[in-house]
């Protein structure tokens, strides 16, 4: 059985740069902020397409970077807008990382890869399988590993707006899939509570549970 590689703090240091003007993002925000300084603004995403809509407009509207966190993603519409969304967004010149945990990503390699192919993508794994079809063997040999999960849930755009709740990615979570579908609630949020959601975003990108797509794909 192969073993996964260790990953220095170095290695997994991120090739984010950060361009000097400010997207319409950030001039659409700071004044707001700048009005209640400290405070934050919340906005409750209550119905489903509501939500899948927030994440889908974020995503068209950034200009410089979106990090991305989920627990499932899954390979159905829903999913498959949001990649698609995402792609053209690196098109377009945005830095993307997105970081999924790898329990809930089989079938998925292949699009995984032509993501992560794009000078603009970067995509790592949460806890990554060596197994990557027969995952279950991967209980019997390294459980210990293997049963601690990533369940963060964020979207976050040009780090002024963030995106986060319950809901992962996938059409039950937003109301396009045949019953049952999940009810959950989402916060569309600005404020000192951003950078919250960034740092915690990048204590996980950077940790040493998480491991990138390439080096977990050479492996096979």
């Amino acid at each position: 059985m192969k073993k996964l590689p260790g990953f220095t703090h170095d290695y997994l240091l991120s090739k984010a740069t950060t361009p000097p003007d400010k997207t319409r993002l950030q001039r659409a925000v700071e004044p707001l902020c700048a009005r209640h300084p400290g405070e934050c603004g919340i906005l409750a995403l209550d119905n489903s397409l509501d939500a899948f809509a927030a994440r889908y407009r974020l995503t068209e509207m950034a200009e410089r970077t979106l990090d991305v966190q989920y627990y499932i993603w899954e390979d159905d519409m829903s999913g498959r807008l949001l990649f698609a969304v995402l792609l053209s967004a690196a098109k377009r010149g945005v830095h993307v990382r997105l970081l999924l945990d790898d329990n809930n990503t089989p079938g998925l390699d292949d699009t995984l890869r032509l993501l992560d192919s794009h000078p603009n993508i970067e995509v790592r794994l949460f806890n990554p399988f060596s197994f990557r079809t027969l995952r279950a063997l991967g209980y019997l040999t390294d459980f210990a590993r293997l049963n601690r999960r990533m369940h963060n849930k964020s979207y976050t755009a040009d780090g002024v707006v963030t995106l986060v709740g319950g809901r992962n990615i996938g059409d039950a979570y937003f109301g396009a899939g045949e019953e049952p579908l999940f009810s959950d609630l989402d916060v569309m949020a600005i404020g000192p509570v951003v950078n919250d959601v960034a740092n915690d975003f990048e204590r996980y990108w950077r940790c040493s549970s998480v491991s990138t797509l390439q080096q977990v794909l050479s492996l096979f």
